[in-house]
């Protein structure tokens, strides 16, 4: 997400026809104690997409969020990035949920969409649109035409039902490397969310539908949010590479492999047109393709996006620094690049992450017991019959 406060996660109630009360969940639920950085990575990362691949994909429920942002980086410029076919939009259908009956501690993990009562049908894409973007005072007429063009080019992705996602997300919670990270106790069965789990099975979910994603659309690369690094490793068997498209980007406009590349278009929005010139120049082509058969090379994952763009081998010298001195000959003023380290879902944060994860799953499990006067050595609140410390408690220890 661009930088801002941004809420991301949404619990409501609701009535099924059956009568009974019900809850659901959506969303990944961070909140600042489980992230290593507060520092906005989406500035970088868009700069790392446009330099490095064909195209970049966002969800549609972003879009709110990326024209505001790009709005202030230049006018016209998200239009200008859509119409040039720079950036598209995934209509994701469906959203993992965890549902349940209200105020029940155990849950399940499913799936939601948003629908039109009269209709019966999924809101389109041109609704979610609108509820996101309104046109200025007088600009209706303009800004119809340009709304309803973006309409045509949103991907919509109904496939997660298909695919019986909610399966496949319990199935990758039975993963002992998985059940470790998140600190799921063994008596708990794959049907089973507790209350204190939610978002951690949210989160797995977010990436198991990412992977469902890229395999219908055959993308090469995916940017995951913290902590999801070493869960895709333990799902998916996808291991983490030395090398990434992120430390190339870096060279390519700054000669450093660790550059942030958000803070210089923040600070200095004018190279964002000099990239742009950069991607149709036969250097930028080439070391885009340069990317992509590397990324195509990596064949023994079942995850079939790359994490974060690692790539399988160093990209030829020659490639590097001629798309490094192509870039330079576009500049048409010095430009001063600080030499902050980028933010890129490091791997050196990721067991350090989920490990902010359980210690917010223990207070809250914890919080729990004591609401109910269970202790320690009395039953766990999951039902198992074992003893609280020994049962749900237990992994979730530091």
């Amino acid at each position: 997400m661009p930088p801002g406060s941004w809420g991301n996660s949404v619990t409501a109630q609701f009535e099924p026809k059956a009568g009974l009360k019900a809850e659901m969940t959506v969303g990944l639920g961070f909140t600042r104690d489980e992230v290593p950085s507060t520092e906005s990575t989406a500035p970088h990362d868009l700069v790392v997409g446009l330099i490095c691949f064909d195209y970049v994909y966002l969800s549609l429920s972003a879009l709110g969020k990326i024209h505001e942002f790009l709005g202030l980086l230049g006018p016209q410029l998200f239009w200008r990035l859509v119409n040039d076919d720079v950036i598209r939009f995934v209509h994701l259908r469906h959203e993992p949920a965890v549902i349940c009956v209200e105020n029940e501690l155990i849950r399940d993990v499913g799936l939601v969409s948003i629908s039109q009562t009269s209709a019966g049908v999924t809101e389109s894409a041109g609704t979610f649109i609108r509820r996101q973007v309104s046109p200025a005072p007088g600009q209706e007429a303009i800004a119809e035409k340009m709304i309803s063009d973006l309409e045509q080019k949103v991907i919509p992705f109904d496939e997660a039902g298909k695919i019986e996602m909610a399966s496949l997300v319990r199935a990758s919670l039975m993963m002992p490397g998985v059940a470790k990270l998140l600190g799921i106790g063994e008596a708990i069965l794959p049907t089973q969310a507790p209350r204190w789990l939610i978002f951690p099975y949210l989160r797995m979910a977010h990436l198991v539908h990412t992977g469902a994603v890229c395999d219908y659309l055959g993308l090469q690369a995916a940017k995951i949010p913290f902590g999801g690094e070493k869960l895709t490793s333990a799902a998916f068997g996808v291991q983490p590479a030395v090398e990434s498209a992120g430390q190339y980007a870096s060279y390519v406009l700054s000669q450093r492999f660790d550059t942030n590349l958000g803070a210089v278009i923040v600070s200095q929005p004018a190279v964002l047109e000099n990239i742009l010139r950069f991607r149709s120049t036969p250097a930028g082509e080439e070391f885009r393709r340069e990317v992509r058969d590397q990324l195509l090379a990596n064949e023994a994952a079942e995850f079939s996006a790359s994490i974060n763009a690692g790539l399988t081998k160093n990209i030829p010298l020659g490639v590097l620094q001629k798309a490094r001195d192509k870039f330079s000959a576009l500049l048409t003023e010095k430009i001063t690049i600080s030499p902050v380290p980028a933010v890129w879902t490091p791997a050196l944060h990721s067991d350090r992450t989920t490990g902010l994860w359980r210690a917010r799953s223990r207070s809250l499990l914890l919080s729990l017991a004591k609401q109910r006067g269970v202790k320690g050595d009395d039953p766990c609140l999951c039902g198992s019959g074992d003893k609280l410390r020994l049962c749900c408690l237990l992994p979730l220890r530091d």
